[in-house]
């Protein structure tokens, strides 16, 4: 995995979620669609290779019962 996969990976694994623009802004890209395409053809696919899942997914809400927050539009770690 590339330096900024990782770098996504590892913040949305710090903080249990974030948004494109979030993830976006921590890489250094100027497109949110760019953060998209790596999770879905560099981080999701190896992830299934490593662990027979996608590790992100995306939810248009949830709550985080760890904070308590009501969370819109974020990726997510895959939890079964």
């Amino acid at each position: 995995m590339d330096p900024d996969s990782a770098r996504i990976l590892w913040h949305v694994w710090q903080h249990r979620h974030a948004r494109l623009d979030e993830l976006a802004e921590l890489v250094g890209e100027t497109s949110t669609g760019n953060v998209l395409l790596r999770i879905m053809h560099d981080i999701n696919p190896a992830a299934k290779r490593a662990l027979g899942q996608p590790i992100l997914v995306f939810e248009q809400s949830a709550m985080d019962y760890h904070s308590g927050e009501h969370v819109f539009h974020s990726w997510w770690l895959f939890s079964s």
